[in-house]
């Protein structure tokens, strides 16, 4: 007997006519993981990416509230996919060393807070569907809320690997003055930690 399958719920056609309550996050710090020869601040519009397609409105600045929520978010699915085999996980020694973390200090914000579930009912949106592997429902959301007439800044929503927040800012949000490079992955004491926690082997 085949499993039953749970309906996927995607915008609603009323979905600009909606009252979304519009959450302000005061200026506070958060994290980025980028390629070290990238500048830390590019919002990108990819078909990989989990609310910013490429035929979408806005790009967006994917960003972590810490450090391990960022490498998770990267490097996340690979990991967990070792280990749901029983494996090692092995990753790559360039790649990793590759990346590089930056903290940023963000202006106030108007945001979508889809961790809130008054906003996700408000939306209409069951959470599970925002971290679909089928990409196309996570972004048919974005860029619903892109398209909202509240002119979001951005979204603000969990992590699936830590359950820690994260946010996708979009292009027009106000411009982000402040930020810190905190170096390269490989010299930072958060990607120690997860090379330790996850037994990662760097080939």
């Amino acid at each position: 007997m085949p499993s039953k399958s749970r309906p996927v719920y995607r915008p609603s056609a009323d979905f600009n006519s909606r009252d979304i309550h519009l959450t302000v996050i005061e200026s506070s710090p958060w994290f980025r993981l980028h390629p070290g020869n990238f500048d830390p601040i590019r919002f990108s519009k990819s078909d990989e990416s989990r609310f910013s397609p490429s035929g979408g409105p806005c790009g967006a600045l994917y960003l972590g509230a810490d450090p391990e929520t960022c490498i998770l978010e990267k490097f996340g699915d690979i990991i967990y996919g070792y280990r749901q085999r029983g494996e090692q996980v092995v990753l790559a020694d360039a790649v990793w060393r590759s990346r590089e973390l930056t903290q940023l200090v963000l202006p106030g914000l108007k945001v979508c807070d889809l961790t809130n579930a008054t906003t996700l009912q408000q939306c209409g949106v069951d959470a599970s569907a925002l971290m679909l592997p089928d990409l196309a429902v996570p972004q048919a959301w974005g860029v619903a809320l892109m398209n909202h007439p509240n002119n979001f800044d951005g979204i603000l929503y969990l992590s699936r690997f830590t359950q820690a927040r994260c946010l996708a800012i979009f292009n027009r949000a106000p411009r982000i003055e402040q930020l810190r490079r905190l170096g390269l992955l490989a010299n930072h004491e958060g990607g120690a930690q997860v090379l330790k926690r996850f037994e990662i082997a760097l080939v």
